[in-house]
C-alpha cells in the first residue's frame, strides 16, 4: 500500500472514530445537562475534572510511545500487551487510591466524595481504553479504533440514559456511566485479542523501567497537560464559584473540547508515517509536517471565528435557556482553538522526532501561566476572566513548542504571518458574510459560512491543493 493510500486510509478511519465518538459523548453532554440542570451539571462537571487531575497515574506517559514503538515493529504485540496490562492494572488501583488519600484533605461533604470517587472509576476507564486505542493505532487497525471509540460513547450514554430514567438521580446516573465503561473495556480487549495479544497479565520491571524512561518527558507534560485541561473547573470551585456557574462555565468548555478532536485526527492519522520518516526520510518529514501546519491553520481559524460569532443560538440550541451565559464565555474561550490545534501539531512533530523531553517545558509553562491567569482574572472578571485566560496561554504554549521544533525542522518556511494571512483574509470575508445575513437557522449559517470560506480560501490558494508532499519517495 502507498504511502497516500495508508495516510488516506488511516484519515478516514480517524475521522470516523473521532467524529462518531465525539458525537456521541457531545450528545451525552447535551442530554446531562439538560436532564440535571446547571446546579447538578456543576456538581457532575468538579467531581469529574477532579478525578481527572489524577488520569495521569493510569496513563503514565506510555500511550503515544506504544503506539510509536508499534508503527515501527508491529511483531512487538504479543509482547507488549500482557506486560503492559501489568503495568496498567497497576497504575489503574494506585490512581484510585491517590483520589481517595487526597479526598481526606478537604471538608467536601460525604456526597460530593462518593461522586469524585466514582467519577475516578469512570476516569481509570478512559485510560484503559485510551491504552487499547494506542496500541490499534501503532497496529495502523484505525477502522477498530474508530469502531471502539464510537461504541464505548454509545454505550456510555445509553448506560447513563438507562440509570436517569429509572431513578432520575446524578448517583444512579453515575452507575450506568460506570456500567457502559464495563462493557465497553471487555469490547475493546476483544479487539486486542484478535490482533494476537493474549489475555495475561506478566509484570516485566526492567521492560517497564525502560517504556517509563522513555515516557517520563511525557509523563511530566501529560502532568501539566491534564492540570492545564481539568484545573479551570475545580479552581472556580475552590475560589467559590457556586455549583451552577461551575455549570455553565463547563458547558462552555463541553463545546471547546468538541473541536480538540479535529487536531487529534488529523495529526493522528499522520503520525505513524511521520514517525517512521523522522528516521529514514528527513526531507521527506519536513515535507508532510508543513502540509499538514498549513492545513491545522485553515481548519483552526473559521472554527473559532463562526462559532465565537454564532455562540449565542448554539448554546441555545444545545442547552437551554438555564445555560444561556455560557454562550459569552464560549464568545471569548473559542480562540484558544487555534493554539490547541497548532499545539498538538507541534507536540506530534516533536514525539516524532525522539524530541518528547522538550514538551515539559512548554506543557509547564502553559500549565503555571494558566493557574496565575485564573487567580488573577477570575476575581477580577469572573467566568469571563476565567474564559479569558485559555487562549493567553495557548499562545504563551505555541511560542514555546514553535521554538523547540524549529531547531530540529523548518515547519514555517517563512515568517508565521504568511501562513495566516491568506485564511484570515478568507474567514473575515465569512464572518462579514455571517455579520449581515438575517437571524436565519444556525445550522444554515454555520453551512453558508463553511461554503463562503472554503470557497474564499480556494480562490485564494490558501492551502496545498496538490498532494506531491504526500508521494511515496520511491514514486518520486
Amino acid at each position: 500500500m502507498s504511502l497516500r493510500q495508508r495516510i488516506t486510509r488511516n484519515a478516514t478511519f480517524k475521522v470516523l472514530g473521532e467524529a462518531g465518538g465525539r458525537l456521541a459523548g457531545m450528545l451525552f453532554y447535551i442530554l446531562f445537562a439538560r436532564w440535571l440542570g446547571a446546579q447538578e451539571f456543576g456538581r457532575y462537571s468538579f467531581a469529574l475534572s477532579y478525578a481527572a487531575l489524577f488520569a495521569i497515574v493510569v496513563d503514565l506517559g506510555t500511550n503515544t510511545i506504544i503506539t510509536r514503538e508499534l508503527a515501527r515493529d508491529r511483531s512487538l504485540t504479543g509482547e507488549f500487551v500482557p506486560r503492559l496490562n501489568a503495568l496498567k492494572t497497576f497504575s489503574s488501583v494506585l490512581a484510585l487510591v491517590l483520589i481517595g488519600v487526597s479526598l481526606l484533605f478537604f471538608s467536601y461533604d460525604l456526597g460530593t466524595k462518593k461522586l469524585v470517587l466514582a467519577m475516578g472509576l469512570f476516569v481509570i476507564g478512559t485510560g484503559l481504553l485510551e491504552y487499547f486505542c494506542a496500541v490499534l493505532s501503532g497496529l495502523e487497525r484505525m477502522g477498530r479504533e474508530a469502531f471502539l471509540k464510537t461504541a464505548n460513547k454509545l454505550l456510555v450514554l445509553a448506560g447513563g440514559a438507562a440509570g436517569f430514567f429509572l431513578y432520575r438521580t446524578l448517583a444512579s446516573t453515575v452507575a450506568g456511566l460506570l456500567l457502559g465503561m464495563g462493557l465497553s473495556l471487555v469490547l475493546g480487549y476483544g479487539f486486542l485479542f484478535r490482533q494476537g495479544a493474549p489475555a495475561a497479565l506478566r509484570w516485566n520491571w526492567p521492560w517497564a523501567k525502560k517504556l517509563l524512561a522513555q515516557s517520563l518527558p511525557l509523563l511530566a507534560s501529560w502532568v501539566f497537560w491534564n492540570f492545564y485541561d481539568n484545573q479551570d473547573i475545580v479552581l472556580l470551585s475552590f475560589l467559590g464559584r457556586p455549583m451552577n456557574e461551575v455549570g455553565w462555565f463547563a458547558a462552555a468548555m463541553k463545546l471547546l473540547d468538541v473541536f480538540r478532536g479535529v487536531p487529534v485526527l488529523m495529526a493522528g492519522a499522520f503520525f505513524p508515517v511521520l514517525a517512521n520518516f523522522a528516521r529514514t526520510d528527513p526531507d521527506h518529514f519536513t515535507r508532510l509536517a508543513r502540509f499538514l501546519m498549513r492545513w491545522i491553520v485553515a481548519v483552526a481559524l473559521p472554527l473559532a471565528a463562526g462559532t465565537a460569532m454564532l455562540a449565542g443560538p448554539i448554546v441555545a440550541f444545545i442547552y437551554g435557556a438555564d445555560f444561556l451565559f455560557s454562550a459569552r464565555i464560549l464568545t471569548i474561550a473559542v480562540w484558544a482553538a487555534v493554539g490547541i490545534f497548532i499545539n498538538h501539531v507541534f507536540i506530534n512533530l516533536l514525539v516524532a522526532l525522539d524530541m518528547q523531553n522538550k514538551t515539559i517545558v512548554g506543557a509547564a509553562v502553559a500549565a503555571g501561566t494558566n493557574l496565575l491567569l485564573i487567580l488573577v482574572l477570575v476575581p477580577w472578571g469572573g467566568l469571563l476572566g476565567a474564559a479569558a485566560a485559555l487562549p493567553l496561554s495557548e499562545a504563551v504554549y505555541l511560542v514555546i513548542n514553535s521554538h523547540f521544533t524549529h531547531k530540529r525542522v523548518t515547519v514555517f518556511d517563512g515568517p508565521f504571518w504568511r501562513y495566516l494571512l491568506k485564511p484570515v483574509a478568507a474567514t473575515a470575508l465569512m464572518a462579514a458574510t455571517l455579520w449581515f445575513l438575517p437571524s436565519w437557522n444556525v445550522f444554515i449559517l454555520a453551512a453558508v459560512g463553511a461554503a463562503v470560506y472554503a470557497a474564499a480560501l480556494l480562490a485564494l490558494r490558501g492551502v496545498p491543493t496538490k498532494v506531491s508532499a504526500l508521494a511515496d519517495p520511491a514514486t518520486i
